[in-house]
């Protein structure tokens, strides 16, 4: 997937990186292993898989196909692990 300017006007403004994802995801790892090895900050907001927190109207705003995890980095938003890991390795 490519990467796309946030229509979510409240995460269009945001400069950091925020990373949205599920605690016992293999695909969250991958993204935090990738921002780790490459030493830059970001915030991270957990959303719990088992309790169905993906497909509330809160996180649907946010990615609107309720998957984790989703990165939004200065204003572009990401969803795919692999290129959320590409886009913070490269």
């Amino acid at each position: 997937m490519p990467i796309v300017a946030s229509s979510n006007d409240g995460l269009a403004s945001d400069r950091g990186i925020r990373v949205y994802q599920c605690f016992i995801s293999n695909c969250a790892q991958r993204v935090n292993l990738a921002l780790a090895k490459k030493r830059v900050g970001w915030t991270t907001t957990s959303i719990n898989l088992l309790m169905r927190q993906n497909i509330r109207e809160s996180y649907l705003k946010i990615n609107p196909k309720g998957r984790a995890p989703r990165i939004i980095r200065g204003g572009a938003e990401i969803t795919e692990s692999i290129d959320i890991r590409s886009n913070i390795v490269s």
